[in-house]
């Protein structure tokens, strides 16, 4: 089972830095490859898509694999740690180690300023990921794992 959720994670973090560089089309959460993001369910139209690029990445690396989606398309990142606290898959950012593949989280003050991503790689203490809707597109950052940023991860399993 872990080589099969390794797979799992390794090809979401591929298929999330394909679209390394997409961009929203006016800067409002919007554009034909946002909505195929957000599995065109109009309630999402025009909001926020962090998390619903995370499951649309792992929606589409389960299809690879041909297996079951691990988890519904979620579009607010609390409820996604809450769905992963349920399945055993969060972590908090204390001696967890981070690998490719894994997401990461960042719960804000609130719904509005937390943030999710895939961690890209995690090398000399630094995350390197891959995020939707930064700055309106798909881009990577790097953050120190002590960075207060992070709050938590989630290792999804199948």
């Amino acid at each position: 089972m872990e080589d099969l959720s390794r797979k799992l994670r390794t090809f979401a973090i591929e298929i999330a830095s394909s679209f390394h560089g997409v961009k929203e089309a006016t800067g409002h959460n919007d554009g034909k490859q946002i909505e195929e993001f957000q599995e065109h369910q109009a309630w999402l139209k025009g909001l926020p898509w962090c998390s619903c690029f995370v499951s649309y990445c792992f929606l589409k690396a389960a299809g690879k694999l041909k297996i079951e989606r691990p988890f519904p398309q979620i579009a607010a990142v609390d409820n996604l740690k809450a769905y992963a606290k349920h399945k055993g898959w969060y972590h908090d950012n204390v001696s967890f180690i981070p690998q490719a593949g894994d997401i990461f989280v960042h719960i804000g003050k609130t719904a509005d300023q937390s943030h999710t991503g895939f961690v890209k790689d995690f090398i000399d203490g630094k995350i390197i990921t891959m995020e939707g809707n930064i700055s309106n597109k798909v881009s990577s950052r790097k953050f120190l794992k002590t960075d207060a940023y992070i709050t938590g991860f989630i290792r999804v399993m199948t």
